[in-house]
């Protein structure tokens, strides 16, 4: 049974965080997204390098950390043109509460460190049949496996082959831009194979 069920496209009914498995739950032969060949000829992942460099491990979640203290707010603009602070609107609503047992601490977090180690973090919109249908939960998505299909999608191919295709409505992508990665970003971690070399 394909890991989105009825996420991939075209939809046949809403998506609920009920109709698919948890991302956590895929094992993953390796969980890279890019590897480092060092001096020696050894490799390290960016993952492997997340995980076992302490000054690294220090370094991005810190920086996570501080970014996921940051407010999320939501402003609309009243009939004078001036901007205005609203927390009652479906948006204020989902970002106050992203996805069940998550907080919106956690979830920033998780956007700021997925760019920092793979380049990009993904998380998909549930509950969405067309463009302009509100989400009613954020999930996280993994941060590697991905690549731009043709008209406008992104498409995830599963540890087992297999190829989900989204609309890029349907996905909110954080990365750190690189004109030569086709709309991908870059790990901070890359310059480390200058430096580790």
């Amino acid at each position: 049974m394909p890991l989105f069920a009825d996420l991939v496209t075209p939809f046949r009914q809403r998506a609920t965080r009920d109709s698919i498995a948890s991302w956590d739950t895929v094992s993953y032969p390796t969980i890279t997204g890019g590897s480092i060949t060092l001096s020696d000829g050894m490799t390290a992942t960016y993952h492997q390098i997340y995980r076992t460099q302490p000054w690294v491990f220090a370094a991005v979640n810190k920086i996570a950390g501080s970014i996921g203290r940051l407010p999320l707010k939501v402003y609309e603009f009243n009939e004078a043109g001036e901007r205005e602070r609203v927390r009652d609107t479906a948006l204020g609503e989902l970002l106050s509460a992203p996805m069940p047992f998550t907080t919106p601490q956690s979830m920033k977090e998780r956007w700021a460190r997925g760019p920092m180690v793979y380049g990009n973090s993904l998380m998909v919109k549930l509950g969405m049949t067309a463009p302009e249908d509100e989400p009613t939960e954020l999930m996280p998505a993994p941060s590697i496996g991905w690549r731009a299909g043709e008209d406008d999608t992104y498409i995830w191919t599963s540890n087992k082959g297999e190829d989900h295709v989204f609309k890029r409505w349907q996905i909110i992508h954080f990365r750190f831009l690189d004109n030569d990665t086709n709309g991908f970003g870059t790990s901070f971690l890359e310059p480390l194979r200058t430096t580790l070399a």
